[in-house]
């Protein structure tokens, strides 16, 4: 999948333990890989494009994207 922002509130991902969930890091610009510093099972909260006009910008939307897997992955995706 592409690089975007979800545009609710938040959304909660369930890490897979099949690589491919990468998190944009708005410091550096370098793409995070999430199961590689996530344990699976782990969750990761991503602010979302409402998130960041409620707050003025004090929260960013978090820019991801999903990458080619080798094997077969699952995701679970909750947007608030």
């Amino acid at each position: 999948m592409r690089t975007h922002t979800d545009p609710g509130l938040l959304t909660a991902t369930a890490v897979s333990a099949t690589p491919g969930l990468e998190v944009l890091d708005g410091e550096s610009g370098e793409w995070v890989d999430a199961e590689a510093v996530c344990a699976a099972g782990d969750v990761v909260l991503m602010c979302g494009e409402a998130l960041e006009v409620m707050t003025r910008g004090r929260f960013r939307a978090c820019a991801h994207r999903v990458r080619h897997a080798p094997t077969p992955r699952i995701s679970v995706v909750f947007e608030l």
